[in-house]
């Protein structure tokens, strides 16, 4: 039985129910209407010193933040997966106890 990755798998557990959490109680909120309730910004690593890259910054980040209800739909799937990935480690690891 390996105790870490039942440790880490737990805490990954409590961070996406509370991510989850938040997601369903406000989420649907974000991006909707003319509502200034989030911002998306978005950091460029690659090729961010080549021209235009400031200007595709500008039009990803006003994207990003028209595509929050799409997000959220992602991120709560995203958190379901991950929920149930962490528990399934759990039991694996459980399931390696003898009796």
């Amino acid at each position: 039985m390996n105790e870490y990755r039942i440790a880490e798998s737990a805490k990954q557990i409590a961070r996406r129910r509370a991510a989850l959490a938040w997601l369903k109680q406000y989420g649907a909120d974000l991006g909707s209407g003319d509502r200034d309730l989030a911002s998306v910004t978005v950091h460029l690593n690659f090729a961010s010193a080549c021209p235009g890259a400031k200007e595709a910054t500008e039009v990803l980040s006003a994207y990003g933040r028209f595509s929050l209800p799409e997000m959220v739909k992602a991120a709560t799937q995203c958190c379901q997966n991950e929920i149930a990935m962490a528990v399934d480690a759990i039991r694996e690891e459980l399931d390696k106890i003898e009796p």
